[in-house]
């Protein structure tokens, strides 16, 4: 899914109460509805409106750092928790509290769980499956 260009579709209307929130049947069922531009950054973002529930949003409700004050903190905290950087001193890096640091970890995760889920439902499935190495040791693998 296409976040920032100009062929960005919305696959669903984030409104929990509309009937469309599962997804769009057709693309009838939004249509553009102007743009506006972001101050921090002068990105012009696309605005649409679902026809199901009648509700306006942007492209921006697709990104996973939807209504984050500082996004762009996010880039380094994944990578010093890749790292293995602990909570405080990641948050001492990015001038924040360790409590910004759990919550904002706790969002990544949720979305690369939500990011894998999606991929593993449209995975194939295994057609081919090696085993090796299998071996039943009664004590110690030292000590057959």
């Amino acid at each position: 899914m296409e976040i920032y260009g100009k062929n960005f579709q919305p696959p669903r209307c984030p409104r929990r109460n509309c009937k469309a929130h599962k997804g769009y049947d057709n693309p009838q069922q939004w249509s553009k509805w102007g743009t506006y531009t972001k101050k921090p950054s002068g990105q012009c973002i696309q605005r649409f409106k679902c026809k199901v529930c009648g509700d306006t949003y942007s492209r921006q409700a697709f990104n996973w750092d939807y209504w984050l004050k500082k996004p762009q903190n996010l880039h380094t905290l994944v990578m010093s928790a890749v790292g293995g950087a602990c909570n405080r001193q990641v948050a001492r890096i990015l001038g924040c509290s360790s409590t910004t640091v759990d919550r904002q970890l706790a969002r990544v995760a949720r979305q690369a769980a939500i990011f894998h889920w999606s991929m593993v439902e449209k995975a194939a499935p295994p057609t081919e499956i090696e085993v090796d190495g299998f071996e039943t040791f009664e004590l110690s693998q030292y000590f057959p």
